[in-house]
């Protein structure tokens, strides 16, 4: 039985995704595209050539969605710690009523 796409994209562990993009997948994809840009003798309209575009295409766009995801969050989470300790000091100066 088949996961929905919801229960998939939150059954995986998307650090270790991300870690293995950056770290193996890219710089492997990148060295490779390299030496055959490098060795390539052919002509340079080939089907090889547009693959390896669409497929660092692709990787640009996916690790610039991951660099603005992490922004974002590093800003929310600095949004609302910066709330809370406004709160914090608030609740600290409100007078207290004693009976």
């Amino acid at each position: 039985m088949a996961l929905p796409f919801s229960d998939f994209a939150r059954s995986i562990d998307w650090l270790r995704v991300v870690r293995m993009l950056a770290q193996y997948i890219a710089p492997g994809l990148a060295a490779v595209a390299l030496i055959s840009a490098l060795t390539w003798a052919g002509p340079s309209n080939t089907p090889f050539n547009v693959v390896v575009f669409a497929v660092f295409s692709l990787f640009t766009v996916v690790m610039m969605g991951i660099c603005g995801w992490t922004v974002f969050l590093w800003d929310i989470d600095r949004l609302f710690f910066r709330l809370e300790n406004k709160i914090d000091a608030h609740l600290n100066e409100a007078p207290t009523r004693r009976r």
